[in-house]
């Protein structure tokens, strides 16, 4: 997982010049606009599911929202998971090619990486453990300011609560292809992330990250 890190930090550097005139353009897929798509959430009839998804929304606002223009923001890929990698058959750990970058977006750097960080990870029996990993290798390559490490549980957290949101808009308005067969038991996978990232002591996630990486634990409330 150290290895897809760091390549999500390579392309992540690889894009930091770069820019289009088109870059900031709308699109739902996009979790720093989660607030305003926050609606949708009329369409998740099952309260539990709605319950965590409003607890990751209020999170949002509360500590992302805030210090959005803050943030390091350029162009990312914006939806680096293992179905748009290509690796090494004879060493799968090992990343040769990205594709599919039908969701590039301008959007804060951190963004990116807590994709990664959560669908890579979510339907593990230890999701947080894989996404250390993942978080250890992009920070060797691209190093992560202070303020990432501290935004960087709820951005994941929000990233799932968004694909929540979508899902649950498109069935309810039947305009959705459900093109997630390859990951099955999708909705309660998403359902039991979001629950477990939720119920995490305030900083555990962060501290996690931190001390993998080699730098000062947080203190204090989030």
């Amino acid at each position: 997982m150290k290895n897809l890190g760091r390549t999500t930090a390579k392309l992540d550097l690889a894009l930091r010049n770069f820019s289009h005139p088109a870059s900031k353009h709308s699109i739902a897929w996009n979790t720093q606009i989660l607030n305003e798509i926050a609606f949708l959430i009329k369409h998740i009839d099952e309260p539990n599911e709605k319950e965590q998804v409003q607890l990751t929304i209020n999170n949002f606002n509360r500590i992302i929202q805030p210090v959005l223009s803050n943030l390091r923001s350029q162009v990312i890929h914006n939806d680096l998971a293992e179905n748009n990698c290509v690796v090494d058959p004879n060493n799968p750990t090992t990343v040769t090619g990205i594709f599919d970058f039908g969701d590039l977006v301008y959007a804060p750097l951190i963004q990116n990486l807590s994709i990664t960080a959560a669908e890579v990870s979510m339907s593990c029996q230890d999701p947080f453990s894989r996404s250390v990993e993942i978080v250890v290798g992009y920070h060797e390559v691209f190093p992560l300011k202070d303020i990432e490490f501290k935004l960087l549980p709820t951005f994941m957290a929000s990233r799932i609560a968004l694909s929540m949101l979508i899902e649950s808009w498109g069935k309810a308005t039947q305009d959705w292809i459900d093109d997630r067969d390859y990951m099955p038991n999708w909705r309660r996978k998403c359902y039991a992330y979001l629950k477990q990232i939720n119920e995490l002591p305030p900083q555990e996630l962060e501290n996690r990250f931190r001390a993998a990486c080699g730098v000062k634990l947080a203190e204090g409330d989030s």
